[in-house]
């Protein structure tokens, strides 16, 4: 019986919703203790995709982004178009103060095509 409640609650609240926008774990730490470097593959749970981000600055082979919300993966994509595409001014709006009054023309004309 407590599966099939935790099974419910688990779907009630990951179904439709985003439920991390930034990782809380510091990756220094984990950069440390895990010597990343261009040979390395890693698995990590996605998130909000902070912590993939980061890694990448000990530039390895390959992450492989992995989440049970599909949301937290349309997430990193976006940072990843946003960092592509935006300025400084842009994506620290966007991400930093959580809005940006023209997301909408960002979103479908710069970051959606990226």
């Amino acid at each position: 019986m407590a599966n099939i409640l935790y099974d419910i609650f688990f779907k009630l609240t990951h179904s439709n919703k985003l439920i991390y926008n930034t990782c809380w774990e510091d990756p220094r730490a984990d950069r440390a203790m895990l010597q990343i470097d261009s040979n390395s593959q890693m698995a990590v749970i996605t998130s909000a995709g902070c912590n993939v981000l980061d890694y990448l600055l000990d530039d390895p082979a390959k992450i492989h982004a992995i989440d049970l919300n599909l949301r937290q993966n349309a997430l990193l994509e976006l940072k990843m178009a946003a960092i592509a595409t935006l300025d400084h001014a842009d994506f620290f709006q966007l991400f930093g103060h959580g809005q940006h009054p023209k997301i909408d023309t960002l979103y479908h004309s710069v970051l959606r095509p990226c």
